[in-house]
């Protein structure tokens, strides 16, 4: 059985405080990679990987986790994308995603790594507290094109307010928007392909319908389903089907 969307909540570090972040504060942790392992080692093929935490481009660490337990392993995936605030320019890490990226099927239906550049009503507000100029993170898209051409980018278009899908959890519990999005409380499968299967930073597995969910286990912060079933077990249910 073939996995659509594999995402991993590769960090909570953050260098931002967005108010409308469902991740609440930040905290000091990275992607355990024994939870990673047995989700590679079962799915034969991933078509593509979804970081995201946190701010992925300010922990090597938790990148490194992902490149080497995808070497380890010997997956097999199209690409690897990941979403970023664009304030940090980081080689450490694009290098270690270049190494993602080689490792990547992309004759089969891969792009390799694909890096896109958040552009929110919330960010520009962080910016403006942190002095972080649009020309700043402008700069380090176009370095990044320039010292990394072998991923594929997207600068995304300004996201209003009024746009944005604010999660009732976390700091976004403290925003009043009628932009809410229910959780999907059911792994979907089409033919032999599961479509998403997510985990979260701490290894534990989340029902997806490839919509955020986040799980915090110290606060109880839960947004989607963390389910305590093991991971074999769910893997067999779907066998079965």
């Amino acid at each position: 059985m073939d996995l659509g969307i594999l995402g991993i909540e590769a960090t909570r570090r953050c260098n931002y405080r967005c108010k409308h972040c469902y991740l609440g504060d930040a905290q000091q942790l990275d992607l355990n990679p024994d939870a990673l392992r047995p989700i590679l080692d079962y799915f034969p093929y991933i078509h593509q990987i979804s970081l995201y935490g946190g701010e992925t481009m300010t922990s090597p660490t938790a990148v490194k986790i992902v490149r080497d337990v995808l070497r380890e392993s010997k997956a097999h995936f199209g690409g690897l994308s990941l979403v970023t605030n664009g304030s940090i320019y980081n080689k450490e890490i694009l290098d270690t995603l270049g190494d993602i990226h080689e490792m990547s099927d992309k004759q089969r239906d891969g792009e390799g790594v694909q890096i896109t550049f958040s552009n929110d009503y919330y960010h520009r507000l962080e910016e403006k507290r942190l002095g972080i100029t649009r020309a700043q993170i402008w700069g380090n898209y176009q370095k990044m094109r320039e010292t990394h051409p072998q991923f594929t980018y997207e600068y995304r278009k300004f996201e209003p307010r009024k746009e944005l899908l604010v999660f009732p959890i976390g700091r976004g519990k403290l925003i009043a928007s009628p932009y809410l999005r229910a959780p999907n409380l059911d792994f979907t499968l089409y033919g032999n392909k599961l479509e998403c299967f997510t985990i979260n930073a701490k290894g534990k597995a989340i029902k997806s319908n490839c919509s955020t969910t986040y799980f915090d286990a110290d606060t109880g912060d839960n947004y989607g389903d963390v389910t305590t079933t093991p991971l074999q077990d769910i893997f067999a249910k779907h066998l079965e089907q």
